[in-house]
């Protein structure tokens, strides 16, 4: 019986541990494979209850961590050109709605692979929290038409940044967007597109903060909840009513096995085994925006 009692107690030591360092240390890439579950790409999944919903979403943002930890090698140099980089290796594994149509993902960007602005720059912004002191998505409403991009603080300054827009820009705010560093990566908005685009960044004094983010799971637990401490979300005022529209298209799902063979396909892109994730992404079928972006994610691996 004690000896029982003590194997007890030891587990739920290592557990606590375990909890803990997790919200210090971001995942390794090898846990997105370990944790393959259908649910990683929808938390609802098999209707669970809150605490099962808080747990997935939170081991899914201990994933997203460890990805955006990962995602890109540190050049160095001149801010601008040192983020523009960074964003040019990161744009590759994430398609944007104007590629494939579809509504607002449920799982963390970082692991469904595809967004709207605000998902993808905000994964962008994470991405860079782990080089820079204060990084956040940045949103402009222009009435009937918003843009999300990003920013972080230099030593000196605000840099912003889009990574969702076919053409990567940095820039910094001089009264007009002086831009520091363009690369164009894709073909995919539409003219209307890249107006509304430009507008919000001759609008950059107009913006506000929709998100800010931390390298660890623990700093973004501690942002998050004195957000909602504030006023009752995650992001800004307003941020929720802004993206209403994104809602009238259904969320993507996905069946069980194409999940796993998805998940499995991030893994080796983000891994770096193009050849198998390639194979991975060919093995998801059915009617899914996550179908679609694997077909988008094979095309990319073959150039």
């Amino acid at each position: 019986m004690r000896r029982r009692s003590r194997l007890v107690l030891g587990s739920a030591l290592v557990l606590e541990v375990l909890a803990f360092v997790a919200l210090l240390v971001p995942a390794p890439i090898w846990a997105m494979r370990l944790m393959s579950g259908p649910w990683l790409l929808n938390y609802a999944e098999g209707s669970p209850n809150s605490l099962d919903l808080s747990y997935r979403n939170a081991v899914g943002l201990w994933i997203e961590k460890g990805i955006a930890a990962k995602a890109v090698r540190d050049p160095g140099g001149p801010d601008a050109q040192r983020i523009g980089a960074m964003l040019v290796q990161m744009k590759p594994f994430l398609i944007s709605q104007t590629e494939i149509t579809h509504g607002p993902a449920i799982a963390h960007t970082g692991i469904a692979g595809i967004g709207w602005c605000n998902h993808v720059n905000g994964f962008a912004a994470e991405v860079l929290s782990h080089y820079y002191p204060k990084a956040e998505s940045f949103a402009v409403n222009n009435g009937a038409t918003s843009h999300t991009f990003g920013r972080v603080w230099t030593s000196a300054e605000w840099l912003y940044f889009d990574a969702w827009a076919d053409e990567i820009v940095v820039f910094r705010w001089r009264g007009t967007p002086d831009y520091l560093f363009r690369s164009r990566q894709t073909q995919t908005m539409t003219p209307t597109d890249v107006v509304n685009v430009a507008n919000a960044y001759n609008r950059a004094d107009h913006g506000y903060t929709l998100r800010r983010f931390r390298p660890t799971v623990l700093g973004q637990l501690i942002e998050d909840m004195g957000n909602r401490f504030d006023h009752g979300s995650d992001t800004a005022p307003g941020a929720d009513e802004q993206f209403v529209p994104s809602a009238r298209l259904p969320r993507p799902t996905i069946h069980d096995a194409a999940a796993k063979e998805y998940i499995a396909a991030r893994f080796e892109q983000l891994s770096g085994d193009k050849a198998e994730a390639r194979r991975r992404y060919a093995a998801v079928s059915g009617p899914s925006a996550y179908s679609l972006a694997a077909r988008g994610f094979e095309r990319r691996l073959a150039q």
